[in-house]
């Protein structure tokens, strides 16, 4: 393993304070690897130019400057390093390139050209999963690099908060969505399929979500329309960990992913999972009838089956294995032993 040198400084670049998706990642692992000297660096609040020059304060001050970039805070980095050539560009994409922007287009161009550089100038660019990494060498036409690497995300130990007014005593089967309200989510396959549900399931089933977003209140009046308030309960933005922690299995509906945290986060709590099968790691996260099962990827009808399948049968996924099997894999420490090692 490489040592990091005594005057280096390891700096996390996240784009905003959101805590969702890579953000909350970067925090994990900015708090957890080991080195000498770290910073988590918030882009929000000031402009490219300050940005721009904050790090340059902060490279002022070492020899030596690790730089670790993740989605929108690739272009930061990727500016100061072309100044900066010397510093060590460690850069990680965000999702699953081709299902974000269209080939051909205007935007596919710019992006090309700025992975172009990217990878040049990067000493490695990390992919969350195989099928990110193929799907962005297939669709900019690059070939593969030996900078290129695989490295899930990491999950820390579970940490429970305990809300009021949540009363989980009822002998209902209770499910459990995570994840900001936008079309790649997939909230309206969910929507979808629970129009399909029989009465009779419906009375021993409640669903809650926790996540915010543009379309909150537009799937709010959806739930309003087809008077399914009393199946699903939205919380709103907030902090999960009491819902993993007390539902009985957990469900991810989306047409793509890149690696969803929700889904480690949910395992690590010995939740059996519903996940679509679509462009995303969830073949690599997921064990068939281990820790989860599939549905076919936009299918509600297909998802409205594992519904009831897993209400039926969730108490037949060993809680104990599922979470012991997601740390063995997972877990922070051994995913911050890899970011480590590329540390110069």
């Amino acid at each position: 393993m490489n040592q990091a040198k005594k005057n280096s400084i390891c700096v996390f670049i996240i784009p905003n304070k959101k805590f969702e998706g890579a953000q909350n990642f970067f925090r994990r692992l900015h708090e957890q690897i080991k080195v000498e000297e770290k910073i988590l660096f918030i882009e929000e609040g000031r402009g490219m130019l300050n940005n721009f020059f904050k790090l340059y304060s902060i490279k002022h001050k070492t020899d030596f400057l690790n730089i670790l970039t993740t989605v929108n805070s690739n272009k930061l980095g990727l500016i100061f390093k072309i100044f900066f050539p010397s510093s060590n560009l460690i850069m990680r994409l965000g999702n699953t390139i081709s299902l974000e922007i269209k080939s051909n287009s205007f935007k596919y161009l710019i992006h090309k050209f700025f992975y172009l550089i990217a990878i040049r100038k990067c000493s490695k660019f990390i992919f969350q999963s195989q099928v990110m990494m193929d799907d962005f060498i297939n669709f900019f036409g690059f070939k593969n690099s030996e900078k290129f690497l695989v490295i899930h995300n990491g999950i820390s130990d579970p940490i429970i908060v305990n809300p009021q007014n949540h009363n989980f005593e009822d002998k209902n089967i209770h499910f459990l969505l995570v994840g900001t309200f936008k079309k790649q989510k997939g909230y309206d396959i969910f929507l979808s399929s629970l129009l399909l549900l029989d009465e009779k399931i419906k009375n021993e089933i409640h669903f809650h979500i926790c996540g915010g977003g543009k379309n909150f209140n537009n799937f709010k009046k959806q739930l309003q329309k087809y008077k399914l308030n009393s199946l699903v309960t939205l919380h709103g933005h907030i902090e999960p960990n009491f819902f993993y922690s007390k539902c009985h299995a957990y469900i991810l509906p989306s047409r793509f992913e890149g690696f969803s945290n929700s889904l480690i986060e949910a395992l690590s709590y010995g939740m059996p999972v519903i996940v679509s099968d679509c462009p995303s790691a969830n073949r690599e996260v997921v064990i068939e009838d281990f820790n989860g099962i599939f549905f076919n990827n936009l299918d509600y009808e297909h998802l409205a089956n594992k519904i009831q399948f897993m209400k039926e049968n969730y108490n037949k996924f060993n809680k104990s294995d599922i979470i012991a099997d997601t740390f063995k894999r997972f877990s922070i420490e051994k995913i911050s032993e890899k970011y480590r090692e590329l540390i110069k």
